[in-house]
C-alpha cells in the first residue's frame, strides 16, 4: 500500500516538474484573415494576454524568423520591420527601439510562445478580440509594412532624451566614453578596454558600476560590448542606420574628451565610407581624446555610430564606425542581465554576496546576510560581524544620489595591541588582501610613518577597480590601535 501511494506521489511530483504552463492560463482561438490557425501548442492566455508560437505567428504574417538558441533570442523580419524578443524579458527591439512588454515571451511544452498581439501589430496587422468566443481575430493586410513617422528633434531636445544613454568607462589603462545598449550592457570601442584588467562605468546620475567582463570585441571594426556588474535600469538607444544618413545631415556626438563627462557637440555629416569591409561615418562634429566609445546620433536621437578617432587638423576631420556594424551582437540587446554570457572575466577585488558598487540601499540590504545594522543618512552599518575571520565592523557609503561607493572594514580587536603585533596581523591581512586583488600594491609606505591623527602608520594601497587600502595606526600611550580595510570607487 505504502509502495502504492509513493508511486502516486512520484508520478504527480514529475509530471509538475515538467507541466510549465502557468495554472492560471487558459486557451484561445486564433483566426487569421478568415482562417483559424491550428498549432501544435495551442494558443494560451496568461494574465490577459494571448501568447501563441512563435514560428507559427511570425510565417502566417509573411515574416521570416530565426531562433538563437544559446541567447534564446526570437529575430522576425519583414519588409523594413525587424522585431526581437528574448525568453523571459519584457524588453523587446522593433527596429532597434525597445518597446517594453506586458508579458514576455516564453517557452512552454517544447515550444517558444510570443505575444500575439505586440508580434501582430509591430508588422502593421490589426487585431481584434471576441471574449464570447474567446477568439482572436487578425487582419493582415498584403500593404508594405512601413514603420511610423519619426519626429525630429532639436539638440536640446536630443540630448535630454540621450544624454543619460551616455557614459564614462574608466580603466586601470585608459578612459573613454561608452553607450548603454542593453540590460547593464556598454557598447564602446575596443581600444578603450583592450588589455585592461579592470575598470568602471560611470552614469550622469552619479552612479559608478564595476565591469564584470568582455562580453564581444572586434578589434577590426574597433568595437567592443561590456557586461557591468548590475543593471541600472536604464532605457537603451535607439538605433538608427548608416544606410540612412547622408552628407549634411545634422548629427550630435556625446563623450567625455579629456574626463569632462557628456560633452555635446554638434556638427554634420561630412562624408561615409567602407573601409575594409565596414562602415565609416565622417563628421565635424568634434571628438577628442576620451570622445572614444561615444555615441553619435542623427536628430532623431537615433544612434548611429561609435565615435573613435579624429585627425589633428583645423578641418574637423572626426570619424565614427557605423553602428551597423554592431548590428551583429544583437541578440545580447534583448538579454535578461544574469542571462549575458562573458568571454573575458575582469581581474579585480570583488566584494562579497553578489553585492556590487552602484547598488542602492536597498539593493545592498537584500544581499548582506550579516546582522544586525543600524543606518545613517548615507550609511549602512553593521557592527558586530566578522571578516576574514576576525571580528569587524562593516560600514557602507552611499553617494549623495544614493548609490554604493565606499566599504570599510575596521577591526574590533586590535585596540591594546602593541606595535609588533599590530604589525603581524597587518602582514597577514596583506597576505589575503594580496591573493584577492591579484597584483602588487601600487604604492606603499616603507615602515612606519607620522600619519595624521596617528604617531606611526602603515598602509598599502592598490590602484583599481575599486581602490583597496590597507592602513595600520599605532598611538603611543593610551590611545590604541587601529586596522581597517577600505574599498572605494572613489580616489
Amino acid at each position: 500500500m505504502k509502495k502504492g501511494i509513493l508511486l502516486v506521489l512520484s508520478i504527480v511530483f514529475i509530471f509538475s516538474l515538467f507541466s510549465p504552463i502557468n495554472a492560471s492560463a487558459s486557451s484561445a482561438s486564433v483566426v487569421i484573415d478568415g482562417e483559424e490557425q491550428n498549432y501544435d501548442q495551442p494558443a494560451i492566455i496568461e494574465d490577459g494576454r494571448t501568447l501563441v508560437p512563435m514560428r507559427g505567428i511570425f510565417e502566417s504574417l509573411g515574416a521570416t524568423v530565426a531562433w538563437d538558441q544559446e541567447t534564446r533570442t526570437v529575430t522576425g523580419e519583414k519588409g523594413e520591420v525587424s522585431v526581437q524578443l528574448t525568453i523571459g524579458n519584457t524588453k523587446a527591439l522593433v527596429n532597434g527601439d525597445v518597446v517594453e512588454l506586458s508579458v514576455p515571451a516564453k517557452v512552454a511544452n517544447g515550444r517558444t510562445l510570443v505575444p500575439l498581439r505586440f508580434i501582430s501589430e509591430s508588422l502593421g496587422a490589426t487585431v481584434g478580440w471576441d471574449n464570447s468566443t474567446r477568439t482572436v481575430t487578425i487582419t493582415s493586410g498584403n500593404a508594405e509594412v512601413i514603420p511610423a513617422p519619426k519626429k525630429e528633434l532639436t539638440t536640446s531636445e536630443l540630448v535630454k532624451k540621450v544624454d543619460e544613454q551616455v557614459v564614462t568607462v574608466e580603466t586601470d589603462i585608459t578612459y573613454g566614453s561608452g553607450i548603454v545598449v542593453g540590460d547593464g550592457l556598454i557598447l564602446t570601442n575596443a581600444h578603450v578596454v583592450h588589455g585592461y584588467t579592470n575598470g568602471y562605468v560611470g552614469f550622469t546620475n552619479g552612479a559608478k558600476v564595476g565591469i564584470t567582463g568582455i562580453v564581444e570585441m572586434d578589434e577590426d571594426k574597433d568595437l567592443a560590448l561590456i557586461k557591468l556588474d548590475t543593471s541600472m535600469g536604464i532605457s537603451p538607444a535607439s538605433f538608427g542606420s548608416y544606410e540612412d544618413v547622408g552628407k549634411g545631415d545634422d548629427v550630435v556626438a556625446i563623450g567625455s574628451p579629456y574626463g569632462l563627462e557628456n560633452t555635446v557637440s554638434t556638427g554634420i555629416i561630412s562624408n561615409t565610407y567602407k573601409e575594409d569591409d565596414f562602415k565609416v561615418i565622417q563628421t565635424s562634429a568634434q571628438i577628442e581624446a576620451g570622445s572614444s566609445g561615444g555615441g553619435l546620433f542623427n536628430m532623431y536621437g537615433e544612434l548611429i555610430g561609435i565615435n573613435t578617432f579624429s585627425l589633428e587638423s583645423s578641418a574637423d576631420l572626426n570619424f565614427a564606425i557605423a553602428i551597423d556594424e554592431a548590428l551583429d551582437w544583437k541578440k545580447y540587446y534583448t538579454m535578461n542581465h544574469s542571462d549575458i554570457p562573458i568571454k573575458e572575466e575582469a581581474d579585480r577585488f570583488e566584494l562579497w554576496n553578489n553585492i556590487s558598487f552602484g547598488m542602492t540601499k536597498s539593493e545592498v540590504k537584500d544581499l548582506e546576510t550579516r546582522k544586525p545594522y543600524h543606518e545613517e543618512e548615507n550609511k549602512i552599518i553593521y557592527p558586530l560581524t566578522d571578516f576574514y575571520d576576525r571580528s569587524a565592523q562593516i560600514e557602507y557609503t552611499f553617494s549623495t544620489e544614493g548609490y554604493l561607493q565606499t566599504v570599510q572594514i575596521a577591526f574590533l580587536e586590535v585596540n591594546d595591541l602593541n606595535k609588533q603585533q599590530l604589525m603581524n596581523e597587518y602582514e597577514k591581512l596583506y597576505e589575503q588582501l594580496s591573493k584577492e586583488v591579484g597584483f602588487e600594491p601600487t604604492d606603499s609606505e616603507d615602515g612606519w610613518v607620522k600619519s595624521g591623527n596617528y604617531d606611526e602608520a602603515i598602509y598599502d594601497y592598490w590602484y583599481g577597480y575599486p581602490w583597496v587600502i590597507l592602513a595600520a595606526g599605532h598611538d603611543v600611550g593610551d590611545k590604541g590601535s587601529q586596522l581597517n580595510i577600505t574599498i572605494s570607487i572613489e580616489e
